[in-house]
């Protein structure tokens, strides 16, 4: 896509508008033209009103002036109304259309691999992607006004003056070759420059939440950080300006040259004008009708080529992110459900991160029958939630296959397929500003569960509730009630368990609870999981005897698989790892 063209992106974009609102869209359509012909009648009733005029002797005449008047006058007001009626409309069509627009990049970018987002490229692309929805209505529209506006009054008003004299009529299509060439200028300058920005932009959003965003507003001030951030926001905002500004530069100069000539080309036309009157080939009407009109002629001209040409140029790149956006993500993937009695098998699964160097997953090779509770444990790094997110589907192996079966029965390879019946609690799970019920209810919406069940679960995961019971409001952004760490931690878990699954995976799901807090909750968790399988992520040696089996990571490998007592008696990786521990419990509860 990356070659084409003005006039193909703007086709394309307009299919997509057309697609959400056709009716409204064909509407444009007329009343852009009836907007362009109310000009083109204001010149022609012009010219008869003046005609009448210079022929009036007589009672016939008079009324013929009058009757010119009407007309002429009405064509003033079609023109003014349809300037107000075509530009209100526009507005309100743009409107309608973004949630649209919206809708359909939020869903293609919901398709998007979980791998995508590790890619700088592909985070520059949402990027411009976002930024383009927001034009693509105005960009795309530019080619139904240069239609059905300016072609339909440039076409009419060079039909009328070739009708009056050829050589009119052919001037007047001479002053556009500047301005094409001008176009095609800034069109290449301003697509070089949006691929320069997107970078940028994106840091100075973040740069900006750094300094603004509550999540990290405290560890900014407490360090001190908030000049350094904005001293960063400023001059990567300075780098933009400064490319921006050397292509307003440049944008000016050719600029300048083409009205030069423009001005050149309408003094030959006034010029010609005055030729033709003198020697009477033209009506004194004609000359005094065209010459008044000239002035709107060329500011339609200016207006078609230095602004709309030139601003839907300029722009038209953003068409292109957003249609590069969407491209490729039209059909959902297919779906593979993790059903009772399946198993789940790795074979030689290997998985690299974008920018890592060496293995985050080396060669696993894993069965975890149906039923059976995991517990993964290993130093950080060693690849414990990277086997979870491929496990779930989030990340694709670059090497391998994972199958779910059902033992006797064929393998089903789920490689590269969205998986449903999973349900997951993540390390860096989302506090969601909205009520408890919400927070909860919101990891299955088709569930319906009644609010004493939800309250239940609450219950089970020791959330607390106060006289707003599950309808309290979370975050005090929209004047609701702070949660601690821990309690936003079990929201977290309430919604993982409130999810229909076959499989739960859950990530360091009580890190930030206290350890005599987080035994007792685990064993609920436990307890829930009832025959359901369950991989827990986990750095507490001492939960993982809960566990019906132990694996032990180390550099994107399985070092080590039993229980926990088997697991004990070895001398390995989970005896070192679990000694420490317990050498670190003991010692803290004598200071």
């Amino acid at each position: 896509m990356n070659k084409k063209g003005f006039v193909y992106y703007n086709l394309v974009g307009l299919k997509v508008l057309f697609r959400l609102q056709r009716k409204s869209m064909c509407l444009y359509c007329i009343l852009q033209l009836i907007h362009g012909l109310s000009y083109v009648a204001q010149v022609f009733f012009l010219q008869r009103f003046y005609d009448s005029i210079t022929a009036y002797d007589s009672a016939t005449e008079q009324y013929s002036v009058v009757i010119n008047l009407i007309f002429m006058g009405l064509s003033f007001l079609l023109a003014q109304i349809m300037n107000g009626v075509a530009n209100s409309y526009g507005q309100i069509l743009n409107e309608a259309l973004q949630k649209g627009l919206h809708g359909i990049l939020y869903q293609r970018i919901s398709l998007m691999d979980s791998m995508e987002f590790e890619h700088p490229q592909k985070l520059d692309m949402i990027n411009k992607a976002v930024n383009g929805s927001q034009t693509i209505f105005w960009v795309s529209t530019a080619l139904l006004d240069i239609v059905f506006f300016y072609f339909s009054y440039f076409g009419m008003m060079s039909c009328y003056l070739f009708s009056m004299q050829p050589l009119l009529a052919v001037s007047v299509i001479l002053v556009f070759v500047p301005n094409v060439i001008s176009y095609f200028i800034h069109m290449i300058s301003f697509r070089k420059l949006e691929n320069r920005i997107a970078p940028m932009r994106r840091k100075t959003e973040s740069f900006l939440g750094y300094m603004t965003g509550k999540e990290y507003v405290k560890e900014t001030r407490h360090l001190g950080l908030y000049h350094f951030f904005c001293e960063r926001y400023e001059n990567t905002l300075r780098k933009i300006n400064e490319l921006n500004l050397k292509l307003q530069y440049k944008k000016s100069f050719i600029d300048f040259i083409v009205c030069t000539m423009t001005v050149i080309f309408y003094g030959g036309i006034v010029f010609m004008l005055y030729r033709y009157a003198v020697i009477n080939q033209i009506t004194p009407g004609a000359f005094a009708a065209v010459l008044l009109s000239l002035k709107q002629f060329y500011g339609f001209m200016y207006e078609l080529i230095e602004e709309r040409f030139a601003w839907a140029s300029q722009n038209v790149i953003s068409i292109e992110n957003y249609l590069k956006c969407i491209e490729g993500y039209h059909n959902e993937k297919e779906s593979c459900h993790y059903e009772k009695d399946m198993n789940i098998v790795l074979k030689n699964v290997c998985f690299t991160y974008p920018s890592g160097s060496k293995y985050a997953l080396d060669h696993v090779n894993l069965t975890i029958p149906y039923g059976q509770t995991i517990a993964l444990v290993g130093e950080n790094g060693s690849g414990k939630s990277t086997l979870c997110s491929v496990i779930e589907g989030l990340y694709a192996p670059c090497q391998g296959d994972i199958v779910f079966n059902i033992s006797g029965a064929k393998e089903t390879s789920v490689k590269g397929k969205k998986r449903i019946g999973i349900s997951a609690v993540f390390q860096k799970f989302v506090q969601y500003r909205m009520s408890i019920k919400d927070n909860i209810t919101i990891s299955d919406m088709g569930k319906n569960t009644s609010d004493k069940g939800i309250e239940k679960i609450c219950n089970n995961v020791d959330i607390h509730l106060d006289k707003d019971g599950i309808g309290a409001m979370l975050g005090r952004e929209f004047d609701g009630r702070e949660l601690s760490g821990g309690q936003w931690q079990r929201i977290a878990i309430a919604r993982g368990i409130y999810r229909d699954c076959n499989l739960m995976i859950m990530d360091e799901p009580t890190s930030a609870i206290d350890p005599l807090e987080e035994s007792k909750l685990f064993e609920k968790i436990h307890e829930y999981s009832g025959d359901k399988t369950a991989i827990i992520v986990t750095h507490r040696m001492a939960l993982a005897k809960l566990a019906d089996r132990v694996l032990v990571m180390k550099n994107g490998k399985i070092v080590q698989d039993g229980t926990h007592e088997q697991l004990l008696q070895e001398e390995g990786e989970y005896k070192k790892l679990y000694s420490m521990q317990m050498k670190w419990y003991m010692e803290s509860n004598v200071v």
